[in-house]
C-alpha cells in the first residue's frame, strides 16, 4: 500500500484556497491537530505550503501550521484561511478548510471524521475496506462452529477449521489452534495456499499462495488456545 502526502503546485493552491470546504479546521503553532477517518486513508492532499503534516497511523493524519523556527511567532493572522485539507479514504473523501486561531485553546487537537461529512466514490484498488472486513470477521467469530470434521493433529497441536464464508471476492476462513503441549507456541508466520484436490504430474503448478487481507486477533505466541 502506498500512501502519499502531496504539496500541490502554486497555480493549483490559489484555486484550492479560495473553493469553500465543508467544514473548518482551526489549528495552532502550539498544537498538534489529529483528523481520525473511520477507514484507511490511502492519500492525504494539503493544497498549501503553509501546512505541514503526516500520517501517523492507517487511518490518523496529523497537521499544525508551518513555521520556520520554533523560536519566532508566526506570521498567520487570525482567521486566516491557510488551505485545504483533502483526505482520501477506502472509500470516501473528506474535505476541510483549515483556518489559524492565535488561541490555542481554540484550535482543534482531536477531529473525528464522521460518514455524513464524507463524499463517497469509487475506488477501483478497493473492493472492499478494511472497516467493512473487520465487521464480517466479528460476525463469523461469533457465530457457531459449521464444520467438524475439517482437523489435522501432529506433534501436540491441532488444527480446526470452523467455519468459511465467501462474500464477494472474499473467503473469510474461521480456525482454530489448540496446544495440547507444555510449550507455549510461537506462531512464526501464517501462509494460505489454494491447491487442487487432484494432483496431476504433467501440470507444472497445483498451488497458489494467497496473501490474506485481514486477520482478526493476529497473535505471535499463544499457550493453550488460539481462533
Amino acid at each position: 500500500m502506498n500512501i502519499r502526502i502531496i504539496i500541490a503546485a502554486a497555480a493549483l493552491c490559489a484555486v484550492a484556497s479560495q473553493a469553500s470546504a465543508k467544514e473548518k479546521i482551526y489549528v495552532n503553532s502550539d498544537v498538534t491537530t489529529h483528523i481520525v477517518m473511520p477507514e484507511n486513508i490511502k492519500m492525504v492532499d494539503l493544497s498549501t505550503a503553509k501546512i505541514i503534516g503526516n500520517q501517523c497511523a492507517d487511518n490518523i493524519v496529523r497537521v499544525k501550521p508551518f513555521m520556520e523556527s520554533d523560536s519566532l511567532p508566526s506570521g498567520y493572522r487570525e482567521g486566516e484561511l491557510m488551505g485545504t485539507l483533502t483526505l482520501i479514504g477506502e472509500r470516501h473523501l473528506a474535505q476541510y478548510d483549515v483556518v489559524y486561531t492565535s488561541v490555542p485553546s481554540r484550535a482543534t487537537s482531536i477531529h473525528r471524521v464522521q460518514y455524513a461529512a464524507m463524499d463517497s466514490y469509487i475506488n477501483p484498488e478497493v473492493s472492499m475496506p478494511q472497516s467493512e472486513m473487520a465487521r464480517y470477521a466479528w460476525a463469523v467469530y461469533g457465530s457457531g462452529r459449521r464444520y467438524n470434521q475439517v482437523v489435522s493433529k501432529a506433534h501436540g497441536m491441532k488444527a480446526i477449521v470452523n467455519n468459511i464464508y465467501s462474500v464477494g471476492d472474499y473467503f473469510f476462513i474461521d480456525y482454530s489452534l489448540q496446544n495440547r503441549t507444555k510449550i507455549p507456541y510461537d506462531i512464526a508466520e501464517v501462509r494460505v495456499k489454494l491447491t487442487d484436490k487432484k494432483e496431476v504430474k504433467a501440470t507444472n503448478s497445483q498451488t497458489v499462495e494467497l496473501t490474506p487481507a485481514y486477520s482478526l486477533n493476529l497473535a505471535r505466541k499463544f499457550k493453550k488456545n488460539y481462533r
